[in-house]
């Protein structure tokens, strides 16, 4: 259970279960930010941050030219607690849990 660590060339799990908060960008893509499962409670009210620029990441992983969303300014991935899912995994391994989000800005 946990996530793989490389340390001094062997792997190990670590003990934290981490949940992702996610979304789907403009080009259909999930992506989000992931967090120990533990803090989920803290952050369904405040979210985690989220840069404009994140929208306009291509499937290949760069930035589109002449996209109208820059790296400045700031928005929350803001999880609806209602979307959580956990899908048990096989022994040994890692669950996958998320939760989807809504983009909010800040003001």
């Amino acid at each position: 259970m946990g996530q793989r660590h490389a340390r001094s060339g062997d792997a190990h799990l670590s003990a934290t279960e981490l949940v992702a908060l996610v979304c789907c960008d403009l080009g259909s893509i999930v992506r989000g930010r992931s967090l120990p499962t533990a803090q989920l409670g803290a952050r369904l009210q405040a979210g985690v941050g989220w840069v404009p620029a994140n929208m306009s990441i291509t499937p290949l992983g760069e930035v589109a030219e002449d996209t109208p969303f820059g790296s400045t300014g700031d928005l929350r991935l803001l999880p609806d607690a209602e979307t959580q899912v956990r899908v048990e995994a096989r022994s040994g391994e890692s669950a996958l849990e998320f939760v989807l989000c809504d983009i909010v800005e800040t003001d």
